[in-house]
């Protein structure tokens, strides 16, 4: 990370997120076959050791690169699937309320977990919008600040809300017209960012990437 090193507690995160765990456990399991004088690697994740150095790191990188393999088998290797837009038609009156959820995919699965995303949506607000009407276009069934996720509308203002950080746009979404939205993650600049008919509604910084627990969207 250009600091010097990789702190335990970071690796040991990376170590145990749904997403990256398989890859890293065959990976430290694959030094630790090939290249003897590399046991600290899989020792930092078990909390042998304090750190894995940055030079350590630059050695093997370089010497995978000449390589053209990752330790740890082909699967390692194989790119990541391309992911296609998921497209659903479910008109519903979000003013009148209701809980008709569709299942999409587990969170990990749709590209949502420790990454940036985007998500967009053609809606039509009906009537007048209560204070206090929440209207959900996407996210989780567990609905805690942490672990949750929810993406749509509260009181008319679309929102994105994750790990604790809840970013609302200023102004409510036109009525009885349809409009085109999008919620949408910068994981590189931590920002959580709504857009209406393609301008800048809110930008919110500081936003930690989404965990996703396996949980189903």
């Amino acid at each position: 990370d250009g600091s010097g090193a990789l702190e335990q507690d970071e690796l040991g995160r990376l170590y145990r997120s749904h997403q990256v765990a398989g890859v890293l456990e065959g990976m430290f399991k694959g030094l630790d076959v090939n290249y003897p004088d590399w046991q600290g690697a899989w020792a930092a994740v078990s909390g042998d050791a304090a750190r894995v150095s940055a030079p350590r790191w630059r050695q093997l990188v370089a010497d995978l690169l000449e390589r053209k393999s990752l330790p740890g088998g082909a699967e390692a290797c194989q790119p990541p699937p391309e992911l296609q837009p998921a497209v659903y038609e479910q008109p519903r009156a979000i003013s009148t309320g209701g809980h008709d959820a569709v299942a999409v995919d587990r969170a990990e699965d749709l590209g949502l977990v420790g990454a940036s995303f985007t998500v967009t949506a053609l809606v039509k607000l009906h009537g007048a919008v209560p204070a206090y009407q929440e209207g959900p276009i996407l996210g989780t069934s567990d609905v805690t600040p942490i672990r949750g996720l929810f993406m749509g509308f509260r009181a008319g203002r679309p929102v994105l809300a994750f790990g604790g950080t809840e970013c609302k746009a200023d102004l409510m979404a036109p009525v009885d017209q349809t409009v085109d939205v999008a919620w949408v993650y910068d994981a590189e600049a931590k920002e959580q960012r709504l857009y209406l008919q393609g301008a800048v509604a809110k930008v919110c910084a500081g936003a930690a990437p989404f965990l996703g627990f396996g949980q189903q969207v």
